[in-house]
């Protein structure tokens, strides 16, 4: 199988069908008739979801598709065209019911076209029949000085549940085309035609419109002088649609915008519009200088009617805030590469207000925060913040080799809902420091990035703002190491405090001697139990092997770094309610204890689902009958390991005088290898349950664990049936997304894509079972624990199928999901 440079895993939780999908079925060829799966005289089927990519045989050519039949459940089984080899091309349309589409002719390089279809889980319908033709492309329409409608035509209304799209493209080079709607009229607030300025839907959108408020006119700057537009409609009552005249011409002069003044769609003096969806960018006409947008006034309906500014040429830009109601977003100044801002105001169906007015001005840009200065939040020294912020700012030292430190002098923002990441670096790609809310200041904060920078990115929502922060900045070599060696430390809330909500917080103790290892020893500790975590690596960062997870009040104990450079990394992640007082402990560096020595070293790991320690409960460990040594967990995971010898006995004893047993389980393996030798299940039954003599030979690894996953190939349907949680804690608060019970009965796959496309898959039970799973990747190669939050997540509790399609929209859902969550391109 041919793959491409990543992969993929899924983890299926309760396991006990079939998994259909990952389609992607063979194309026909020139000349001949197609079908859905059906056939010629069947009904589809229930629960599809597959593509077909139709080519041309003779390069240079273009495909046709020309439809004679069709008829699918209206509003629930759809047929998507697309231009081009993969569902990531362009869109020429969704259908649905018995209207008869197309006829599609691809004007792609490759002149293949794309079709998908997808049911639902009720109703069938014949299907359709499609000609395939081939043949050279067509010449480019001459659009320049005709008049263009609707999916309707000039006489009809549109169809329900229309997907169109069309691009409109001047015929002499150099020229920019120019839309003037004559007539508009769709269902309000539920059909909407987008205008895009340029030649695709991944263009920069020039506005959104619904409802009978004629748009435009529309001029092309972009460098194809293209225009594109794209119509949708819901599943009931059309409309007229729209007409436009199209002319071409030789573009005007850029627009001066610097010293005027500029205002809403309503003008100077009237109110914009209902559900309008406007969009204008305001660029220097100097280059170096950048924009500046001083509002004097400002009205829109409250909550309803908002107003983002990006920080940038396009709606794709960094957001500075959203702003709704009579709050004056107040002076405004690009910091983006080519000095633009870009406007994007949406309105809903009722009630207009007077808009907005702004000044423009262009100027070189101000001083950056630079060493020696104070900075603020997006509100200012004196003002709060806006709802709706996505925040971004960088600060570098002036000099090469220092490095920056920001000291919070203030910091109060909306706890829980409104958040700072403070990144190690230039970019919000770099490790984050920490992540704040509410009134737990970050205290000083120093970049150890070899730039020196450190990056803000504050993210608000939609409701209540708060004054922000203020801090000033410093700049200076970097400091020497902490010496945390013969410390005590704590947890971010300090030696009497309480750790905030919310916080995600990692902190490295390392020792100042070569050869030398820390060794942590936990005095007191006390988190939320089961929310609130604290995890230990050993090693220099949270890439590092887990050492154990710890949350409620059982003491970690002390805990010695194994890994080169003798580091420990602690990191702790709590929820948006309840705090507790955190821990204290104290830090030695010690020269490193020997290894377990013997022909292979044995791993015990003790689990606890729930993160609260096992209380008086422990396993007991023997090799050739020797002294019983007794290990218990005080948190969800712990390890133990020990050294041993061919031909050793060595046995396990378990004692369940703890609570809670169902969250217990354990294991052993050797290290380094493969698949446990031995797992209790949960919960562990009492007394001696594993004597085995030592070999050094591991087993194979279950599925049920990452490392053991199944591959899956040639979008195969396959089944399984979990009955344990495997040996392993692969998922943790970091990596398991919406499955927040963690392990549970499961299996592990993985795919790589044979080429680049759309994934869809389906979970369907055998008998009425609630399934969840997750999709991690794309991954260089499979990588057990997972690194990060899954790509696509379901936690619903409905029994029936689940999977990824379906036209659901979302990228991850909880207990009251509808068991589908979106496709993903590759």
């Amino acid at each position: 199988m041919e793959r491409v440079d990543h992969r993929s895993l899924i983890r299926t939780l309760a396991i006990a069908g079939t998994i259909l999908g990952l389609h992607n079925l063979a194309s026909a060829q020139c000349g001949t008739t197609v079908y859905d799966t059906g056939g010629a005289g069947g009904n589809y089927a229930n629960n599809q979801n597959y593509s077909v990519t139709y080519c041309p045989s003779v390069a240079g050519q273009v495909v046709t598709l020309t439809f004679s039949q069709f008829n699918t459940e209206n509003g629930y089984d759809f047929l998507t065209v697309y231009n081009g080899s993969t569902t990531a091309s362009p869109s020429l349309g969704t259908f649905s019911g018995t209207a008869i589409p197309g006829p599609f002719t691809s004007t792609d390089p490759s002149g293949c076209l794309t079709i998908r279809f997808i049911s639902d889980g009720s109703l069938t319908y014949a299907g359709w029949t499609a000609a395939i033709s081939c043949g050279a492309p067509p010449p480019p329409p001459v659009v320049c000085g005709t008049t263009v409608y609707d999916p309707g035509g000039s006489g009809g209304n549109y169809g329900n549940n229309a997907l169109y799209t069309q691009t409109y493209c001047p015929t002499v080079a150099g020229q920019v085309v120019t839309l003037t709607f004559t007539s508009f009229s769709t269902e309000a607030n539920y059909d909407f035609l987008t205008v895009y300025n340029g030649p695709t839907t991944a263009s920069p959108v020039m506005g959104t419109f619904s409802g009978a408020n004629i748009p435009g006119p529309f001029i092309s700057t972009d460098p194809s002088g293209c225009i594109t537009i794209r119509f949708t409609s819901d599943g009931s009552i059309n409309y007229p649609g729209w007409a436009i005249n199209i002319t071409c011409s030789t573009p005007s002069p850029p627009l001066v915008v610097c010293g005027t003044t500029v205002y809403d769609p309503g003008g100077a003096t009237g109110d914009y519009a209902n559900s309008t969806s406007y969009t204008v960018t305001y660029c220097p006409s100097v280059a170096g200088q950048v924009v500046t947008l001083n509002f004097s006034q400002f009205a829109t309906e409250a909550g309803v009617d908002n107003l983002t500014i990006y920080n940038g040429p396009t709606t794709a830009s960094p957001a500075i805030g959203s702003y709704s109601g009579t709050t004056n977003p107040g002076t405004i100044t690009s910091t983006a590469p080519g000095g633009c801002l870009t406007l994007r105001f949406i309105s809903n169906g009722t009630n207009v207000a007077a808009g907005w007015a702004a000044a423009v001005t262009c100027a070189l840009p101000p001083p950056s925060g630079s060493c020696g200065s104070l900075v603020y939040d997006p509100g200012g020294a004196g003002g709060n913040y806006a709802n709706s912020t996505n925040w971004t700012a960088t600060y570098c030292p002036t000099n090469p080799g220092d490095v920056v430190t920001l000291n919070f002098s203030q910091f109060d923002i909306e706890n829980g809902y409104d958040v700072l990441y403070i990144h190690n670096g230039s970019t919000t790609g770099e490790p984050i420091l920490g992540q704040y809310t509410g009134t737990g200041s970050p205290g000083s904060v120093t970049s150890t990035a070899p730039n020196g920078c450190l990056t803000l990115h504050f993210v608000s929502d939609g409701s209540i703002t708060y004054p922000g922060w203020a801090a000033s900045i410093s700049c200076g070599p970097p400091p020497p190491p902490p010496n945390y060696c013969g410390t005590n430390v704590y947890d971010p809330g300090g030696p009497t405090g309480y750790y905030a909500n919310n916080t995600t917080w990692t902190q490295t103790y390392c020792p100042t001697v070569p050869g030398e290892v820390v060794r942590i020893n936990f005095i007191a500790f006390n988190t939320e139990a089961g929310f609130d975590f604290l995890t230990i690596y050993n090693g220099p960062s949270t890439a590092s092997p887990i050492l154990g997870t710890f949350s409620g009040t059982g003491n970690p104990g002390t805990i010695i770094s194994s890994a080169p450079g003798g580091c420990l990394t602690l990191q702790l992640t709590s929820d948006g309610s309840i705090n507790a007082p955190g821990w204290s402990a104290g830090i030695t560096c010690i020269v490193p204890p020997p290894p377990p020595t013997g022909d292979c070293i044995y791993v015990l790991t003790l689990n606890d689902s729930f993160g609260d320690g096992w209380g008086t409960s422990r396993v007991g460990v023997s090799i050739n009958g020797g002294p019983v040594q007794y290990y218990g967990a005080t948190g969800s995971f712990f390890q133990v390991v020990f050294g041993v010898n061919i031909n050793d006995l060595v046995t396990l004893t378990y004692v369940n005088t703890g609570p809670n047993q169902t969250q217990n389980s354990y294991s052993l393996s050797i290290q380094g290898q493969g698949s446990p030798l031995f797992t209790s299940g949960s919960p562990p039954a009492a007394g001696l349950q594993y004597a085995g003599l030592v070999d050094c030979v591991p087993p194979a690894t279950p599925p049920q664990d990452c490392i053991g996953g199944i591959t899956i190939c040639s979008g195969q349907a396959f089944n399984n049936n979990s009955n344990n949680t495997g040996t392993v804690v692969d998922l943790t608060s970091s990596n398991q997304g919406c499955l927040n019970a963690g392990e549970r009965q499961g299996t592990w796959y993985y795919f790589s894509p044979s080429a680049g496309g759309t994934i869809g898959f389906t979970i369907t039970p055998t008998a009425p079972t609630d399934y969840d799973f997750a999709v991690w990747g794309p991954m260089a190669g499979v990588t057990c624990p997972p690194p990060g939050p899954p790509l696509r997540c379901s936690w619903a509790a409905p029994y029936g199928p689940t999977g990824c399609g379906n036209g659901a929209t979302d990228v991850s859902e909880g207990a009251g999901g509808d068991r589908f969550v979106s496709t993903f391109n590759v």
